[in-house]
């Protein structure tokens, strides 16, 4: 199945939320509405449980059902939210970047408040990507944090204990629309002006 985003197209309803396309017949089977304001990113569960987190500019991280097309749960932030993406280890935690340049991280069992909030002193650029990076032996990668691109470049949260510690990452000048990391080697994909190769070294 492939999930889109996509405004409604229902003036009764407005918002944003998500379609649902099928891999085989290549058709829209259904419509789910979510956000309120426009829906900036998405990432599926790493755990298989057919859910689905989106977040917007409404200041909602949401948790979505695509088996049966509602909310299950919702969490607010600070200010809109750009981004986001799920613990690779333990799924029940999920990252969301803010527009203030904060990375705030859910316990999806707390609905109240976030876990933890991370966030430079002096920096109000919004969080554009996260990545969260699993320690790895097999890559050579030996901790454990949270990768965040942002309009004027690249953070990597490293987590050490209960805390988390920041460490810039020298990219090209401009803003950073886009990082991933494969998961068994230390290569990370930097989308900003141009696409880019860049090694990931362990900070």
């Amino acid at each position: 199945m492939l999930v889109v985003s996509k405004p409604s197209s229902n003036q009764l309803f407005p918002g944003y939320g998500l379609v649902k396309i099928s891999a085989l017949e290549l058709r829209v089977s259904e419509y789910i509405a979510v956000h309120k304001a426009t829906l900036r990113d998405a990432s599926f569960s790493s755990d298989s449980r057919g859910i689905v987190l989106t977040v917007g500019m409404d200041k909602l991280a949401k948790l979505t059902s695509l088996q049966s097309n509602s909310t299950v749960q919702s969490y607010e932030a600070p200010g809109p939210i750009w981004s986001c993406c799920w613990n690779q280890i333990d799924a029940n935690y999920f990252y969301c970047g803010v527009q203030n340049g904060s990375v705030m991280l859910f316990d999806i069992r707390n609905t109240s408040s976030s876990v933890t909030c991370m966030k430079q002193e002096h920096s109000m650029c919004p969080i554009t990507s996260l990545c969260h990076i699993s320690h790895s032996r097999a890559s050579n990668f030996g901790c454990e944090g949270i990768l965040a691109g942002t309009l004027e470049g690249a953070v990597f949260w490293e987590k050490k204990s209960e805390k988390f510690v920041p460490h810039g990452l020298a990219l090209l000048d401009g803003s950073c629309t886009n990082l991933q990391k494969d998961i068994l080697i230390a290569d990370m994909l930097c989308t900003n002006l141009i696409v880019l190769l860049l090694r990931l070294v362990t900070v």
